[in-house]
């Protein structure tokens, strides 16, 4: 609500003061619209605005620093945007109070959340966006060689199992004739090769 009062005085003959006035200002309803947005970046430059970054997904795994952004509140009322920002999980818990964008570095699963306040501390819900950061490897597979490592005339299968992922899961694995070969590729004897579908 946005309302000029008018007030003056009259005595008991009706005489009667000139006005004054004052301006009521009353803001109950919360900025809306908001959504917060993720991006990858490269390094760990204090980086502010999304400009030129690669938008991710929410809840979506990732190996390198994220900035989150909160973007498109409104508000009808008392305006000056602000955003209240809160992070948890494998970031360092913290309320950073007023701020409008946070960078996350941490590994493991962090929670970013953002609310957007207006000039008289109306607040929108909180809108969470989920980081994922997975730097780890996987830890080395076991071989079980239906030969025993023997010569043999017949055909041997290796039985590859219980390789573990404290993160993003296993995704897939590989072979080569070669050992710790640097390229992934197609050829057995120079490169690692995808083995697909367990074969």
């Amino acid at each position: 609500m946005d309302k000029t009062v008018y007030v003056m005085v009259c005595d008991i003959m009706e005489n009667c003061s000139e006005s004054n006035s004052t301006l009521v200002r009353i803001d109950r309803t919360a900025p809306t619209g908001l959504t917060v947005r993720g991006f990858k970046k490269e390094n760990a430059d204090n980086v502010k605005a999304a400009t030129g970054l690669e938008m991710i997904e929410n809840n979506t795994w990732h190996n390198g620093w994220v900035l989150v952004v909160p973007r498109g509140a409104s508000d009808t009322g008392s305006g000056d945007l602000s955003y209240l920002l809160t992070v948890t999980g494998a970031s360092e818990n913290i309320d950073d109070g007023l701020q409008g964008y946070r960078n996350i570095n941490a590994e493991g699963i962090s929670y970013v959340s953002f609310k957007a306040c207006d000039k008289v501390g109306n607040c929108s819900s909180a809108v969470e966006f989920v980081v994922k950061l997975d730097r780890t490897g996987p830890t080395a597979p076991e071989i079980v060689n239906s030969s025993g490592e023997q010569w043999t005339k017949d055909s041997v299968t290796l039985t590859i199992r219980n390789s573990k992922d404290t993160g993003s899961t296993i995704g897939n694995y590989y072979y080569s004739y070669i050992e710790n070969p640097v390229e992934y590729g197609s050829t057995p004897d120079s490169k690692w090769v995808l083995i697909e579908d367990g074969k």
